[in-house]
């Protein structure tokens, strides 16, 4: 029982800081927050700032800031999602990266391959639960059946502000082809379907996906994302502990991964960044699905049809996939290692 994780499970939500794109320093920015924070009008704001800016800059800049409360956390995510994207090269403030070659890892399914040299997470504990994970949508809407959370404020949902955590780091960010993706719902889908199944009638997972084609874009990601973790364990002598993941998965069109490490860690001083180096990163990739296709329990880890909390995992376990418990975002769930590893190896399934 003194060593059991079950004693004390947070729950925590993350942002990215992103920068604001709009022309107003960051010093007016910050007169701009008190300011709307006080309940002044734009017509204020303008005349204090000496009309420096037009008021429909200010007013798009108040926009920018208003946080919907009931937004879902994936929702949130593809804001930050479609910002690395859109800036082929990004240095303000706290948010450097800077998109690198990824035509030899086409084949391999990933269309961009991002240096993140410098990034700003901060993160924001919720509440908390005993004995049984909760995942962080769930507790923000309510919507709870077996599992009781605990808030970390007294006035639980009535509380105005929590206190957070700011953490600066690094990592490599990756995002992957739609058709390679599809490939692999297609030779996967009848266990699929019975993971969805299960994903639905299960307290901890009962929202979080929409689709089984959600489902296995997030199988197909999540799993690269923990072989890679393990990989820069093996390789590059990162333990896994020292490293998280910030998945960014719908149905739709957003397939990609931040592998990133915060300060205070190991490898937090320029050493995660430089492997996405378009050679070392390929390397890299290579050596993690190699090494999967080996797992000291197989042969039944390899074909297993449910394993792990709820039986959520299918070809994944302790001793080929599985990372350290505060390196997932998912309570290590949701992972395939077996289709993964001969579409990337050979664009069949056999």
């Amino acid at each position: 029982i003194r060593t059991s994780n079950s004693v004390y499970y947070p729950i925590l939500v993350h942002s990215i800081y992103l920068p604001s794109e709009s022309g107003i320093s960051d010093e007016d920015q910050l007169k701009i927050d008190e300011w709307s924070e006080d309940g002044e009008e734009v017509d204020f704001i303008y005349k204090a700032l000496l009309k420096k800016y037009t008021k429909d800059e200010i007013l798009s800049y108040l926009h920018s800031i208003d946080a919907d409360p009931e937004l879902k956390e994936v929702d949130y995510r593809r804001k930050e999602y479609q910002f690395i994207l859109s800036h082929q090269q990004y240095d303000k403030n706290d948010f450097i990266f800077t998109h690198k070659s990824a035509a030899g890892l086409k084949k391999n399914g990933i269309t961009n391959l991002v240096k993140v040299s410098r990034l700003k997470m901060t993160t924001v504990q919720t509440g908390y639960t005993r004995q049984e994970p909760l995942d962080a949508d769930l507790f923000l809407s309510g919507d709870i059946d077996k599992i009781k959370p605990q808030y970390t404020s007294l006035n639980a949902k009535n509380t105005e502000y929590l206190l957070g955590v700011e953490n600066f780091g690094e990592g490599i960010f990756i995002s992957f082809d739609s058709n390679v993706i599809n490939n692999y719902i297609d030779k996967q889908k009848p266990l699929l379907e019975k993971i969805f199944e299960k994903s639905k009638n299960s307290p901890l997972f009962k929202t979080k996906f929409t689709s089984i084609q959600h489902l296995g874009n997030f199988i197909y990601i999540h799993t690269h994302s923990h072989l890679l973790m393990k990989e820069l364990e093996f390789s590059c002598g990162y333990p896994t502990v020292s490293l998280s993941e910030r998945l960014f998965v719908d149905d739709n069109d957003m397939k990609g991964v931040l592998i990133y490490t915060v300060g205070g860690m190991d490898g937090s001083y320029g050493g995660l960044a430089s492997q996405a180096n378009p050679d070392k990163f390929k390397d890299l990739l290579d050596k993690a699905l190699d090494r999967a296709t080996d797992c000291a329990s197989d042969p039944i880890c390899l074909h297993s049809e449910g394993q792990g909390v709820g039986e959520m995992n299918i070809a994944a376990c302790y001793s080929c996939a599985l990372v350290a418990e505060n390196a997932c975002e998912s309570f290590n769930s949701f992972l395939d290692r077996n289709t993964v590893v001969k579409l990337n190896q050979t664009q069949f399934y056999y």
